[in-house]
């Protein structure tokens, strides 16, 4: 029996209304692609839906705590949230270079997770001041603990990562 399924197609800016219309695993017609993708799309959304991913990991020693990554190729989307769980428990070290692999052959997919900018030590960054922004200063990490108070739009019933602590920054108080 022959099932009709509607998609938006999101391989081009025209975002086309696609209409398929598949029996079992085999792809009869896709109607209303404005271009040849179109119907190139349909059957990998049907067959092995993919996405491109991209997501942060910690740095540790680094400016900033957190580094942006992407993945090299589309990941399989049913795995995207083991991904990220996996992703969720990496800590890096800084220096970080732009186009450096941060996880090799992510969940055995055989795709490279890839920090997309350059994180230097603290240490080494020329232009590093020792001034905080104002969103910095206000989630200045502290190493003492008795002084755990986070702030009010933080989420209470998530744990906080056990290398960081929060307090209001001296301009907040």
């Amino acid at each position: 029996m022959a099932v009709t399924q509607e998609m938006i197609c999101i391989t081009c800016p025209m975002g086309c209304r696609l209409k398929t219309t598949q029996e079992g695993s085999v792809l009869l017609n896709v109607d209303g692609h404005g271009c040849k993708r179109g119907p190139r799309f349909a059957k990998e959304e049907l067959t092995d839906p993919r996405r491109m991913v991209a997501t942060t990991v910690r740095v540790r020693g680094s400016v900033h705590p957190l580094a942006p990554v992407y993945t090299a190729k589309p990941f399989p989307k049913p795995r995207i949230f083991d991904l990220l769980r996996e992703v969720r428990g990496l800590e890096i070290e800084a220096p970080v270079v732009m186009n450096q692999v941060v996880l090799e052959n992510a969940l055995g997919e055989g795709i490279n997770l890839i920090a997309s900018r350059d994180m230097p030590r603290v240490n080494e960054c020329d232009n590093f001041t020792g001034e905080l922004s104002p969103s910095e200063r206000y989630f200045q990490p502290i190493r003492d603990r008795s002084e755990t108070n986070p702030p009010p739009h933080t989420a209470s019933h998530l744990p906080l990562p056990a290398s960081r602590t929060w307090r209001r920054g001296a301009s907040d108080q």
